[in-house]
């Protein structure tokens, strides 16, 4: 996106970047498309801090499975 997210200023683009090349959209009418779709995943999106604690809680509750899994599977030693 453009560092103006305002759609109507003249000369704002959209640049995509794929995994081998970039795209750039010129035309108004893409610009707004991508304007307004930028502009509600920002409406959607999470503060930092709460995606500050959800990747944290969702490491935690990851690891502590990881670890509960690989205690089920242990073989106790024989003696």
């Amino acid at each position: 996106m453009a560092a103006n997210n305002d759609p109507t200023v003249r000369g704002a683009v959209v640049y995509l970047e794929r995994f081998t090349s970039g795209l750039c959209l010129e035309r108004p009418a893409d610009v707004q498309q991508y304007s307004a779709l930028y502009t509600h995943l920002q409406a959607q999106a999470h503060s930092p801090d709460h995606t500050q604690h959800l990747i944290t809680d969702t490491n935690k509750l990851y690891t502590s499975s990881a670890l509960a899994s690989r205690a089920a599977t242990t073989t106790p030693a024989p003696w």
